[in-house]
């Protein structure tokens, strides 16, 4: 069997490692961790959607993105946030656009 961690798929368990209903601490799917992901990535920019704010210079992240980035088993916080990005544009992109009274 391969390392679970070698690729994402480990962060939308809906389920522990025992098959319990609560997802670990390393799933998306654990309300705490999800918390923490939308908190975090609320209060730094969106660089898709701000295209003036540049990594490293404008902003960085916190000693909160590292810690999360070490619960969902990542190796690097700039991966971490990688993944917001791509969570609030895909959001930006359906659940919002339909809020505006487009169709999906």
């Amino acid at each position: 069997m391969s390392d679970p961690y070698s690729n994402y798929q480990h962060l939308w368990n809906l389920t522990n490692s025992t098959g319990g209903v609560d997802p670990e601490p390393n799933s998306f799917f654990n309300i705490q961790t999800l918390k923490t992901f939308c908190d975090l990535g609320d209060a730094v920019p969106n660089i898709i959607k701000n295209q003036t704010a540049v990594f490293g210079t404008d902003f960085e992240l916190s000693e909160g993105w590292i810690t999360l980035t070490q619960t969902l088993g990542l190796s690097d916080k700039r991966q971490t946030y990688m993944i917001w990005l791509w969570i609030d544009t895909a959001w930006d992109f359906t659940f919002e656009r339909t809020q505006d009274g487009g169709d999906l």
